[in-house]
């Protein structure tokens, strides 16, 4: 492996990774949750066989180590984040980072070593197989750090790797200059080349309304068989794309001349044999998340308050409950002068639990009235809701009899429930002259009855209207 491979190759596994914050959520968004999201891909072509006996015998002054190592393998791994939020509609996205590469690793290779120490002497070194090419592996690693989906730079990745050039043929034409030190001819070489090419095609969300095909790129999820997402939404992803990969011996017909120990080679063509040409879709393995989710419950949606009289007031339960998975955030607000709450403002209601309103109606004037209280919320289900309030209020008189009238009653129901009452009817109004101490008045007593009876029939008839009204 060489240096630069081994660093790639330390760096997409052992490097922190970082974030691309800024290409994630939005700061608009409701709720956000980022967790990693890598996919592996290795095509083993061939099984891979790596034997090293280190340094042997240990101790010694003379030591000697063998190493093999065969390997046939191509490997592509994407390395980033899956961002899901909500405003209110869920979004997913996938956001590349560091640590993702395209490799291949295919030959073989073959070592032996020395080491001595003797007398304080120390020396290390590989001894030359005869005939036996030190390079025949072909090994890259390119690093990435995006999914290579449309939009990515660079796109696609390339890796690729040759090894040395092996002579297998030389012919010496210019034998006449052997007498002076010199030679000249025709030779061929050949190297082996491997070229592997990766893009990304698509990044697929169960249950979203269509796949990633943009890097950074959004999809929306809505609720399986439903209108409402529930408590919890699971997301199974993975990515798909195309990795190509092309092998070829090279032959180089080349002329050579060598003279007084200066030489020069030149190459005559470039003769590739494709020993291999294929592309094959790769479909990450899948993985699987759950996404928690807040979920908003209210025990009515419509609150209707007793008939209740001017200047008192009435109280009712009015729950907002969380069967979600995640805290629950809402926001309560209500404009209205006769309609209030026990809890306004921000509140967080935790999984599971509720929090009652205690809706109250407060009349400082009879008649019907009615109004609404808004929700604002981070269920995606429930981002704006309202409840309706309806009540009616009326006055309390006092009646002679020792009941109770309300104002719209001060006719007594004889006349039309619009005319003005008789002032000489209404109660603490009559133009009765009463006197301290004879209790006499100047009206007769056949007037009095006649005040008394209407009076009474007024008190009897508005009993029955509101037992009415009620049933």
């Amino acid at each position: 492996m060489s240096s630069r491979a081994a660093w790639l190759l330390a760096a997409s596994l052992a490097l922190p990774h970082a974030h691309a914050a800024a290409q994630g959520c939005p700061d608009t968004a409701v709720y956000c949750d980022q967790t990693p999201f890598l996919q592996r891909y290795q095509n083993n072509v061939l099984p891979t066989i790596n034997f090293d006996t280190g340094f042997i015998p240990g101790g010694s002054p003379l030591q000697v180590r063998a190493a093999l190592s065969i390997t046939g393998q191509s490997s592509v791994q994407l390395t980033g984040s899956q961002h899901v939020y909500y405003q209110p509609a869920i979004l997913a996205t996938v956001v590349g980072e560091t640590g993702g590469y395209v490799g291949i690793d295919y030959g073989f290779s073959l070592g032996f070593w020395v080491r001595i120490d003797v007398l304080g002497i120390r020396w290390e070194g590989m001894i030359p197989i005869p005939n036996l090419p030190s390079d025949l592996r072909l090994q890259d690693i390119e690093a990435i750090d995006d999914y290579v989906l449309p939009g990515a730079t660079p796109r696609p990745v390339v890796a690729t790797d040759a090894t040395s050039r092996l002579r297998v043929l030389s012919y010496d034409l210019l034998s006449f200059l052997s007498a002076i030190g010199g030679s000249g001819g025709v030779a061929v070489d050949l190297q082996a080349a491997l070229t592997a090419t990766y893009d990304s095609s698509r990044v697929v969300v169960t249950g979203a309304t269509a796949a990633i095909t943009r890097e950074n790129g959004l999809t929306s999820i809505y609720p399986t068989n439903s209108s409402d997402y529930g408590s919890f939404v699971t997301l199974r992803t993975h990515a798909e794309g195309r990795l190509t990969q092309v092998g070829a011996i090279h032959a180089f017909p080349t002329l050579f001349v060598s003279l007084l120990g200066q030489g020069f080679m030149l190459d005559l063509a470039d003769i590739p044999f494709n020993l291999v040409s294929t592309t094959r879709s790769i479909s990450f393995p899948e993985m699987e998340r759950r996404v928690p989710l807040p979920n908003l419950s209210l025990s009515v949606a419509r609150v209707e308050f007793p008939d209740t009289p001017v200047g008192q007031s009435v109280e009712q339960s009015l729950w907002v409950r969380n069967t979600g998975a995640y805290p629950l955030e809402v926001e309560i607000t209500i404009d209205s002068l006769q309609f209030g709450l026990a809890r306004t403002g921000t509140v967080t209601i935790s999984p599971g639990t509720g929090v009652d309103l205690g809706a109250r109606f407060s009349p400082r004037a009879a008649g019907v009235d009615a109004a609404s209280i808004t929700l604002r919320t981070n269920d995606p289900d429930a981002p704006l809701r309202t409840i309706s309030l309806a009540g009616e209020a009326y006055f309390d008189l006092p009646l002679l009899d020792g009941g109770v009238a309300d104002a719209g009653d001060a006719d007594g129901g004889l006349g039309d429930g619009g005319a003005t009452p008789d002032p000489s009817l209404s109660v603490g109004g009559c133009s009765c002259r009463v006197d301290g101490e004879s209790g006499t008045s100047d009206r007769s007593p056949a007037d009095a009855l006649v005040v008394s009876g209407m009076v009474l029939a007024a008190g009897l008839r508005r009993r029955l209207r509101l037992r009415t009204r009620r049933d």
